[in-house]
């Protein structure tokens, strides 16, 4: 059977994708983001369990480890060059 290749979730909040990161997901990359060159959309591998994590972090539900969530944090901003 062919495993057809999912497309990655992505996402340009920052807050959002520390948040997938300290939860484990995989960042595959970032990539420019068209409406605003200034900022960037980070790549994330789509996962079952992504859009559950999603859902709790967009309704302020998400708990996670504090160190884990600002290490994530700090990680992807000195990728952006923020």
């Amino acid at each position: 059977m062919e495993r057809t290749k999912r497309e990655p979730f992505r996402t340009s909040d920052l807050y959002l994708a520390a948040a997938l990161a300290a939860e484990g997901f995989k960042l595959l990359g970032l990539e420019p983001n068209p409406q605003n060159h200034n900022l960037k959309i980070f790549l994330f591998e789509d996962a079952p369990d992504l859009r559950k994590i999603v859902a709790k972090f967009l309704s302020d539900t998400l708990s996670i480890n504090v160190r884990s969530y600002l290490a994530s944090w700090r990680e992807l901003r000195r990728q952006i060059n923020y």
